[in-house]
C-alpha cells in the first residue's frame, strides 16, 4: 500500500490478478483499477511507501509512517491536509510510529539517527528527544498499563525502557 504524493489517494496492490492494483481516494471512492496478468507495482504508482499505520484507542485519528515522514490524519476526513511531523530521520529503513501516553495524546517514533522522538499529537515538533541507542531505532511501543512508559528497539540489539525519572 502507498500514499500518492498528493496525500489524497492511496494505492493498494494485490498479488491476486482478480483484485489487481487499485487507487482509492481517501473518501473511499475507487479512482482507478488495474486488473489482469500484467499489473503495476504500488510503488511504481506513488512516491511514498507506507511503512506503518497506527490508530489510537479513541479511533479519531491515525498516523501513517511514510518512508520520509509521519502524517496525522483525522478519521472523519475533515482535514484537507494531514499534520506532518518533523525532526526524526527516516530514509530507507522501516521505522514505525505509535500513539501512547495519557489518553493517547503522544506519538513516539524511532529514527535513523539513533534517537526516539516524542511528540504531542497536536504539534509537529518533538517535545522530547531520547538518546541512548547506538544504531537505528526502528520500533517503539507504549506500555498500555503505565502510559508514561515506552520501550524502543534498535539495530544495536538492545531494548530500552523509557519513563519519568523516579521521585526522590
Amino acid at each position: 500500500m502507498c500514499l500518492v504524493s498528493d496525500s489524497k489517494r492511496i494505492v493498494y496492490g494485490s498479488s491476486n490478478p482478480e483484485k489487481g492494483t487499485c487507487m482509492w481516494h481517501c473518501d473511499g471512492t475507487e479512482v482507478k483499477a488495474w486488473r489482469g496478468m500484467r499489473m503495476p507495482k504500488a510503488l511504481d504508482l506513488a512516491e511514498h511507501s507506507i511503512v506503518s499505520l497506527s490508530v489510537p484507542v479513541d479511533s479519531k485519528f491515525f498516523i501513517v509512517s511514510l518512508n520520509s515522514q509521519v502524517h496525522l490524519w483525522d478519521v472523519a476526513g475533515k482535514w484537507a491536509m494531514p499534520l506532518k511531523y518533523t525532526g526524526h530521520e527516516q530514509k530507507k529503513y522501516v521505522i514505525r510510529s505509535c500513539f501512547g501516553g495519557i489518553n493517547s495524546m503522544c506519538i513516539a517514533s524511532g529514527s535513523q539517527n539513533t534517537q526516539v522522538h516524542i511528540r504531542n499529537r497536536r504539534s509537529p515538533t518533538p517535545i522530547e528527544v531520547l538518546s541512548g541507542h547506538s544504531m537505528i531505532v526502528d520500533r517503539v511501543i507504549w506500555n498500555p498499563i503505565r502510559p508514561l512508559m515506552l520501550a524502543s528497539a534498535s539495530d544495536d540489539h538492545r531494548i530500552r525502557i523509557w519513563g519519568p525519572k523516579p521521585k526522590q
